[in-house]
């Protein structure tokens, strides 16, 4: 995730799609990111599903996995899908949330193709990576190429903030032809599932809980010579 825009709402579709397949650990490299998009990863944290790794530490490999431990890397096919829109800069309230789900917005797809593929690394196996896949690996390392019944990426391609080639979409193939494009959303029983966790999280995190002011004695914050707690937080907070 990189550029100009918000990424606390991708963060969260992400990780809950992947726990959705089975994926029960996150390991993030971060370099840039704002506040309000980082309470979301450690949240994560807080919940033990995730280790974020900031960038400075450039030399720490993550070890995980259990598969042949000849493979280093599994390249898996992208299917891209049409992102015109921007994702809204802050969570607002649930209304808009739902409006703003990405699983669900998204779906306009391409048929899956090796240009642009994706790579899922063993980082201790891998010498150097390039953007899509590892130009360097470890004596005796393989990689596995996934069969597109087997996996693909949805990867939502951006028409407005691309560095080259934002008009993706526009642009003729090889034969002259447009892309032609289908949609592809999430089966029902998982898009579901999917709706319910991000808003559950998204929720947690960011939603404001209103004060009950009946509860709060007034002569408690007379007392101390703090502001009223229902029309501000108060300073140590």
């Amino acid at each position: 995730m990189y550029g100009k825009q918000t990424s606390w709402l991708p963060i969260v579709d992400f990780v809950e799609h992947h726990k959705l397949e089975g994926v029960t650990q996150f390991y993030f490299y971060v370099g840039e990111i704002s506040v309000h998009d980082e309470k979301i990863l450690n949240d994560y944290v807080r919940t033990g599903e995730m280790e974020v790794i900031k960038m400075q530490d450039k030399y720490k490999r993550a070890v995980f996995g259990n598969s042949d431990p000849g493979i280093g890397e599994i390249l898996i096919q992208v299917m891209s899908i049409v992102k015109d829109k921007d994702y809204p800069a802050k969570y607002k309230n649930s209304k808009e949330l739902e409006n703003e789900l990405i699983f669900k917005k998204y779906n306009q797809s391409l048929t899956p193709i090796w240009k642009g593929k994706k790579a899922i690394v063993r980082s201790d196996k891998i010498g150097i990576m390039s953007v899509h896949y590892a130009i360097a690996k470890y004596p005796g390392i393989k990689t596995l190429f996934a069969n597109s019944t087997l996996a693909v990426l949805r990867h939502l391609r951006s028409t407005k903030h691309r560095i080259n080639g934002s008009a993706w979409h526009l642009t003729p193939n090889e034969n002259g032809t447009l892309p032609i494009f289908r949609e592809v959303p999430l089966p029902p029983t998982f898009s579901e599932t999917l709706r319910e966790a991000i808003i559950k999280r998204v929720q947690f995190v960011y939603k404001t809980i209103p004060v009950n002011r009946s509860t709060i004695p007034s002569h408690l914050a007379n007392m101390i010579n703090h502001p009223d707690p229902c029309s501000k937080p108060w300073p140590d907070f």
